[in-house]
């Protein structure tokens, strides 16, 4: 196996997980650990209507993790 690693975007939820509606989910940062623009920063690429519980803390770890660029 090569080291090369294929990534996606948008993660795909694991077949037991339940969805949730974006609007419930914004409402509750606290069931995530983080802050609401921590979410909201998290969820600004997401346009789907409703989330698995992994696919969001998929977004907020990848924002977390983003390089902030200085000009």
């Amino acid at each position: 196996m090569t080291g090369s690693k294929v990534e996606s975007k948008k993660s795909t939820p694991l077949k037991e997980e339940s969805m949730f509606p974006r609007e419930e989910i914004m409402q509750q940062p606290s069931a995530f650990g983080v802050s609401q623009y921590v979410l909201i920063g998290a969820m600004a690429e997401m346009k789907d209507k409703k989330y698995s519980r992994s696919q969001v803390l998929k977004a907020i770890n990848e924002f977390k993790e983003r390089k902030v660029e200085q000009k």
